[in-house]
Formats: C-alpha cells, structure tokens, sequence
C-alpha cells in the first residue's frame, strides 16, 4: 500500500513513519526528604494513597478502592487495572494507617481512604488529586511531582535491592518485562539481556 502511493509521488511514509519520535519516558522521582514530606501529610486519606505507592508500587487508583477485605489474608491482594492479580506486603507504614483506619465488623467493604476520612465518601482520584496540588504547596513540594512518580521511585528501590526485573515486574502488575524495563529505563540493549536473563533463569531454576 505504502508503495503503491510511492509511485504516485506520495512522500515515503514508511520512512517517515519510522523517524517518528517517540516521547521519552518520564523519570521524576521524589528526593528522599521529599517522600519524607508526603508520609508527613495530616490528610490521612491522602497519606494512604501516598504510603501504598511509596512503600508497594500501587498506582493511586487501585489504593483509593482498597477495602479490609484486600487484606484480609494478611497481605494486600488486588488486581491491576488490566486485571492481573498481585499480592503485596503490609509495609509498617501500611499497617499503621490500617490501625488508624480500625475497620469495625460489617465495614469490610468500605474504602480504607473512607475510613481514615472519618468514614466520608472520597469522591474518586479527582478528589484526591485536588487534595495532592494543595499538600504540595503546603509541604514545599515541587509542583510537577506526581503521585505516579512514588511508584516509580517504588519500583527503582526494589530494582536497585534486587537487580531482578521480574520482581519488581510482580510489584507493579505489569503484563510484559519489557513495560518493566521503560519504567526503570533500562535502555541499554546488553542491561536489558543480562537483567532478563537473570530474572528468566531465577523463574526457570
């Protein structure tokens, strides 16, 4: 098809599909004094959000639905938004914030962000969006730090303590190693074949 149009004097659209730049993946990170601020939040149910991407990797939408009843078996068991089961540890910092919380009976299924907010709805990410933007300010935080970004930070300290993309691949519910390895940026192609191979023999062995 593209050659058929080639003929006809049509730019070469293979070659400039080809050149077409891609944007290059996000790398913000929090310092460590800037995680220490956002574990600092007074706003409970913002700091929920903040310690579970922090601390496991969990993106804010899937911490904000979170119920007694995910940690029931005394880990946090979700799914990611395409619907891959993960199981996650309860970190101290969690199991703070889940003593805060104190779940009566009958409340297994309302929202831990609900319960640390004196049990009032949270309406969704938007609200809690719009709690982020004023703790930044209120906290000192750089106003272009996003709440995805202590995910990441998550994801490069299990990568650093265990050089092992699949682990860190089971902390954030990605589908493929190669998703993994964009989010550590991981670019160079021998890195990328030795921290695979690693990971595939530890998975094989």
């Amino acid at each position: 098809m593209l050659e058929a149009l080639a003929a006809y004097g049509a730019p070469n659209l293979r070659s400039w599909a080809n050149r077409t730049i891609r944007p290059e993946p996000r790398t913000v990170r929090p310092t460590e004094d800037e995680a220490r601020r956002c574990l600092a939040c007074s706003d409970l149910g913002l700091r929920w959000v903040l310690t579970c991407a922090l601390d496991v990797g969990l993106r804010h939408q899937t911490a904000i639905a979170l119920t007694p009843r995910h940690l029931l078996t005394g880990q946090i068991v979700t799914a990611t938004k395409r619907g891959r089961v993960v199981t996650l540890p309860i970190t101290p910092r969690i199991r703070d914030l889940i003593e805060l919380a104190r779940p009566y009976v009958g409340e297994e299924d309302v929202r831990i962000v609900d319960l640390l907010n004196d049990r009032r709805a949270v309406q969704g990410r938007h609200t809690i969006g719009e709690r982020w933007v004023r703790w930044k300010k209120q906290a000192g935080l750089r106003p272009d730090l996003r709440i995805h970004d202590l995910r990441r930070d998550a994801a490069h300290r299990v990568y650093a303590a265990s050089k092992d993309v699949r682990q860190v691949q089971g902390l954030l519910g990605h589908e493929k190693p190669i998703t993994t390895l964009q989010y550590l940026h991981i670019a160079s192609p021998q890195v990328e074949a030795e921290s695979v191979t690693k990971s595939l023999i530890k998975e094989v062995a």
